[in-house]
């Protein structure tokens, strides 16, 4: 399976203070959205969202967690090619609305789509975002989670060793309270043709 940690596997007490951090007394412009670049162990791209309000603390604490688990940072552009930027849209399933969900998705310019735990996936462009949300929500309501995420393009394929010490790094890397979202080109060679 390809690991790409997102924010909707946060705890809650990590949306808590993201929420806190924007609705606080502080400024809305001192929070930086920035986004960084690395290797895992084994050259596995990683690329990390984070939500700031101290760069110099956020970048040196994303370079430390790199450093120790076997990776480092790069310039930005240096793994995103293996990756592209889409828009996702999710709805829960229901059985009355799951074909003409799907229908309209395609009409309104979806480019895949795929179930989850329940859940209908849609995936999109960035531009065809707003314009699939708007047209979904008159008969289906609001969707449980819309957002922008990194869809893996070129994967890498590493033993269970490696994909073990890759998870460890994603999982400390969401240990930081600025990280919002983890993703990788990491796939377990014994599931490549799963994925």
């Amino acid at each position: 399976a390809i690991i790409n940690a997102r924010s909707e596997n946060m705890p809650n007490d990590k949306i808590k203070n993201a929420i806190q951090k924007g609705t606080s007394g502080e400024s809305l412009n001192n929070l930086f959205e920035i986004r960084y670049e690395g290797y895992g162990y084994n050259g596995v791209a990683v690329i990390i969202e984070t939500i700031t309000d101290n760069k110099n603390r956020t970048a040196s604490e994303v370079r430390t967690t790199l450093n120790k688990h076997g990776g480092n940072l790069a310039e930005n552009g240096a793994v995103s090619f293996n990756f592209e930027r889409i828009g996702e849209l999710t709805f829960e399933k229901n059985n009355k609305n799951y074909e003409n969900l799907l229908e309209e998705a395609i009409e309104a310019g979806a480019s895949d789509f795929s179930e989850k735990d329940n859940l209908i996936i849609i995936h999109c462009s960035t531009t065809n975002l707003g314009k699939i949300r708007d047209k979904l929500v008159i008969n289906f309501g609001e969707p449980k989670s819309i957002k922008l995420i990194w869809k893996v393009l070129n994967t890498i394929s590493v033993s269970d060793n490696i994909f073990n010490k890759v998870l460890a790094l994603c999982e400390a890397l969401e240990d930081n309270e600025d990280v919002q979202a983890v993703y990788t080109n990491l796939v377990l060679e014994k599931n490549i043709n799963k994925c």
